[in-house]
């Protein structure tokens, strides 16, 4: 086989490896990720068979795939805005719940904890699949303002919430205990027990026993 001229293969890796580089600025998943990087592999073996028109091939077929996946982002980003100024007042959106949990709840993978946690099926109304236990996280201020289901138990022991959602609906107990929350919503549901502590502020204590009488809260109070 004919040898390829020196400056032209430097040339073309010091193109790759500036692609590359451009690569590093893409936020990518996993299948993309996946894709450039076998396209990049079949580059680099072209090139150190020597066969830099194969080489060249796959190298234009990397840049035509990171193109398309860079335009295909920009898309999206721009339909997040559009429903982003779209959205009423106290609704928000899936990028607004992953910005509350890595400012409040702080685990080390936002995207995966709200995807794990909550059911978009009906959105804008927001469900919690299954329960949801805040004791750990303390600095959680607030729940999103359109969370109306909690599927099972609500453990909010220890954080700084003041008020719970309007038209919130709770499949199990909800415990409140060591936060400074004084009154609960009109429209509360709680198909469990709602525990909270001897100290807390009478008109706690009162709205309790309101929801009580109305049958919102299914099951009489412990207190702790």
């Amino acid at each position: 086989m004919k040898e390829q001229p020196k400056q032209s293969l430097e040339s073309e890796l010091e193109m790759a490896r500036s692609r590359r580089k451009e690569v590093k600025r893409v936020e990518l998943t996993p299948d993309e990720d996946k894709a450039l990087f076998l396209i990049l592999n079949k580059a680099i073996a072209a090139e150190r068979a020597g066969d830099l028109a194969k080489a060249l091939e796959h190298y234009t077929e990397y840049k035509e795939e990171l193109l398309k996946i860079k335009r295909k982002k920009r898309r999206e980003k721009k339909k997040k805005e559009k429903e982003k100024e779209e959205l009423p007042e106290g609704v928000w959106d899936r990028e607004m719940l992953i910005q509350w949990v890595t400012d409040e709840i702080k685990v080390a993978e936002p995207r995966k904890w709200v995807k794990q946690k909550f059911d978009f099926s009906e959105f804008p109304k927001l469900k919690i699949k299954k329960g949801l236990d805040l004791s750990k996280y303390p600095d959680v201020t607030q729940l999103p303002p359109n969370l109306k289901e909690i599927e099972k138990h609500a453990y909010l022991v220890g954080t700084k919430i003041e008020r719970l959602p309007d038209g919130l609906v709770i499949g199990g107990h909800l415990t409140i205990t060591d936060l400074p929350i004084k009154d609960l919503p009109d429209d509360l549901v709680v198909e469990g027990q709602v525990r909270y502590s001897k100290k807390a502020p009478e008109t706690l204590k009162a709205k309790v026993e309101e929801l009580i009488s109305k049958g919102q809260v299914k099951r009489k109070s412990m207190w702790f």
